[in-house]
């Protein structure tokens, strides 16, 4: 279910951002403070450059307290389907 606003009505959004090769690592981080600080519960990060899947889960305050990487080979699960898994080197190019 989706209210109003966009956002599921269970509160379980996950945001995948394709990092661009050339977004510094300021703006990156401004980034993750601002999906953090407005508790966007996951905020995966498309890394192109090092062909890794950056997963950053559970927000406090402007910071994420979980912090993991995934390469090519492995696979996640979204926290919104969690009997659902994805091979990282599907998302990456």
């Amino acid at each position: 279910m989706v209210e109003a606003d966009g956002f599921p009505a269970n509160g379980r959004l996950e945001l995948l951002d394709g990092e661009i090769i050339g977004m510094s690592p300021q703006k990156r981080s401004r980034k993750a403070r601002v999906y953090a600080r407005n508790q966007v519960p996951a905020y995966w990060v498309i890394n192109r450059r090092d062909r890794v899947l950056a997963i950053h889960r559970q927000p406090a305050g402007e910071r994420y307290r979980l912090n993991e990487t995934r390469q090519a080979g492995e696979r996640v699960s979204p926290r919104a389907a969690p009997g659902c898994t994805v091979a990282a080197q599907d998302l990456l190019p």
